[in-house]
């Protein structure tokens, strides 16, 4: 059921911008890509724009403040960061793929929680810290390609597919293979995926097409990088990850 019982909802979209058209960001992507390597880099406004134009809503269930999104941030005397349910914010990075003969850009979305409640005694999954990264495959006529999802821990990776998209047959033996609850038609210009995401587990419940600004609450986006330098309310600076990439308190 949707909502679930006992829950509110919260809508979240991303800050109003400018309408990028795939026919400019088709031409945006053949640019970048005119280097040896063949790989479309974007330069800084490029990107921002690309960010904004295929940044996700968020539907999110919300029973108390574990389902709150947040930015992080090092209390003072703080060993591990905390979570500020005050900041609604989504963090973007770029990242790359190589399909068949081509590189393609793909944007990355992530979104902290301050914890995972248990569910039950004893329930291993529960601890402080928990997110959801969301990530688009883009053709290189702009348009998108394959949008997959997995929680920062490295588990549940969902594929959702558009219908450019086909899954390969799965090899044989105990490979974990690919795993596309649902597909997606394709996403209109005008259009965003709005993910809704559970209440407690934050798990992705589904994913719907919406319209442009659906929502009066936005979030902010903020640069994946600022999380390796936050500032400390105790002086100084510190990255939310250590040096073996975890983050300290999130065991």
């Amino acid at each position: 059921d949707w909502p679930p019982p006992g829950a509110n909802l919260l809508r979240l979209a991303p800050p109003p911008g400018e309408a990028l058209s795939r026919r400019r960001a088709a031409l945006i992507l053949e640019r970048a890509a005119a280097n040896p390597l063949g790989i479309p880099v974007p330069d800084e406004p490029e990107l921002q724009e690309f960010f904004a134009a295929y940044a996700p809503s968020f539907e999110m269930a919300v029973r108390a403040d574990y389902d709150r999104v947040g930015a992080p941030r090092w209390l003072r005397g703080a060993t591990a960061p905390e979570v500020d349910g005050a900041q609604q914010v989504v963090y973007a990075h770029p990242a790359w793929t190589r399909y068949r003969d081509r590189v393609l850009l793909q944007l990355v979305y992530t979104l902290w929680f301050p914890e995972r409640p248990p569910q039950s005694d004893g329930d291993i999954l529960a601890g402080r810290l928990d997110g959801i990264t969301w990530r688009v495959t883009l053709a290189p006529d702009g348009a998108p390609l394959l949008y997959d999802t997995i929680h920062p821990c490295g588990c549940y990776h969902l594929f959702f597919p558009t219908p450019r998209a086909q899954a390969l047959p799965a090899p044989g033996g105990l490979e974990e293979w690919m795993f596309s609850p649902q597909s997606l038609p394709s996403i209109a210009e005008s259009e965003r995926p709005l993910l809704r995401i559970a209440s407690g587990t934050h798990y992705l419940e589904k994913v719907l097409a919406v319209r442009g600004g659906d929502s009066l609450a936005r979030y902010e986006l903020r640069p994946y990088g600022d999380l390796r330098s936050l500032m400390r309310m105790d002086g100084g600076r510190a990255s939310m990850f250590g040096a073996d990439g975890l983050v300290s308190g999130s065991e």
